[in-house]
């Protein structure tokens, strides 16, 4: 028994600015995970703060025609993925003139990487396939910060399939993931009841807490999840004692930042925003600049700053699933480990969301949830 990994794309040209790409999957097979990664390259000046993460819509699997696997934005694979492995997705990310940048977007079949239990066992579905959706038009910081229009992006795609196997694998049946809804709040202590499916089991939920320059803190008050109206509540917690539960779940990092004072001194929340844009590199102490002139640009292998300007040493702190996309994960158990929530023992099962106390109409947050939960087959 073993794990055989093994591209079914390689270099594959997409042919286009803007398109959906459609593959087929290995029939008869035990799929742990599929690795994708898109490589883009920068148009002739430069392409600062243009990320590919952001260029694809939808990354779905598909099986027996209609029935979906996965059916995730680029942003939230590449979050699902850190926090089933607490590994960051490989990146490439260069902001230079025609240079090509990459990233890689992990789907995982079960709840960690290499996990016997559940997995896709694509003998019992039909005609499974990959569906990938982008889109690498549009600027960046600004007009002139582009992908370019005449060399396409190229897609890799790589499988991770059991061999050999002793014994029965993959009994568990499938995770599915999937975005449930989204969320705009427009007043101050707005709260919104994200009704769940029920019949299966839940292995965990993610919120994105996504506002511009903001951090989730001044977005989010608190968040519970109800059952039966009232009957049960397996977690109600406010915004700080969520952020510190992902701490212990997943980790932190420590960010040492140097931040140029010349046009103006960073806060904390514009530094982690800046930080958030560039998740693959946030993996130890760096420095960073407020872009005060032409040595002052942000870059991906250096951190410059102007000589002559003052500078600021601050150390943040601040755990790795709330760095990476302002996503936090509410899972049912720790990490690693086979506990879940049996939505079928409850009639509704419901997300409750509660927007800051105030703030809302500056702040202008919007909320992702997305939910894993277990398909038999």
């Amino acid at each position: 028994m073993y794990w055989q990994r093994s591209y079914i794309e390689r270099n594959l040209s997409l042919g286009a600015t803007s398109g959906t790409k459609t593959i087929d999957l290995p029939k008869s097979a035990l799929l742990s995970q599929l690795l994708i990664r898109l490589t883009a390259t920068n148009d002739g000046t430069s392409n600062r703060n243009n990320h590919i993460h952001d260029k694809i819509s939808k990354i779905e699997v598909i099986v027996d025609g209609s029935t979906v696997v996965k059916s995730l934005s680029g942003l939230q694979a590449q979050a699902l993925a850190f926090f089933n492995s607490k590994r960051l997705p490989a990146t490439r990310i260069h902001e230079g003139g025609s240079q090509a940048q990459w990233e890689e977007f992990p789907l995982y079949f079960g709840r960690f990487p290499g996990d016997l239990e559940y997995g896709l066992d694509t003998k019992k579905v039909i005609n499974p396939q990959l569906k990938i959706t982008w889109n690498t038009t549009g600027a960046g910081a600004s007009a002139t910060d582009l992908f370019s229009t005449s060399t396409y992006p190229v897609l890799d795609v790589l499988v991770e399939q059991l061999l050999e196997p002793e014994g029965a694998v993959f009994g568990g049946g499938y995770i599915k993931a999937h975005e449930i809804t989204t969320w705009a709040p427009t007043a101050n202590s707005e709260e919104k009841r994200v009704e769940l499916p029920v019949g299966n089991k839940h292995k965990a939920i993610y919120v994105r807490c996504y506002a511009t320059a903001w951090e989730p803190r001044q977005a989010l008050d608190n968040v519970y999840l109800d059952l039966n109206v009232g009957v049960s509540q397996p977690f109600k917690m406010d915004e700080a004692e969520w952020r510190a539960w992902n701490r212990e779940l997943y980790g932190e990092i420590e960010l040492t930042g140097v931040i140029c004072t010349m046009g103006g001194v960073w806060n904390r929340e514009f530094a982690i925003a800046y930080m958030r844009a560039y998740p693959g590199i946030a993996q130890g102490n760096y420095f960073i600049s407020s872009g005060g002139g032409s040595g002052c640009q942000f870059s991906v292998m250096c951190f410059d700053h102007n000589a002559g300007e003052k500078e600021d040493v601050d150390v943040f702190h601040i755990a790795k699933g709330e760095l990476y996309h302002q996503f936090f994960a509410l899972p049912f158990d720790y990490p690693d480990t086979r506990f879940m929530l049996d939505s079928s023992k409850w009639s509704d099962v419901d997300l409750m969301l509660k927007a800051a106390s105030s703030g809302i109409s500056t702040i202008l947050p919007t909320f992702y949830v997305v939910l894993e939960e277990v398909i038999a087959r």
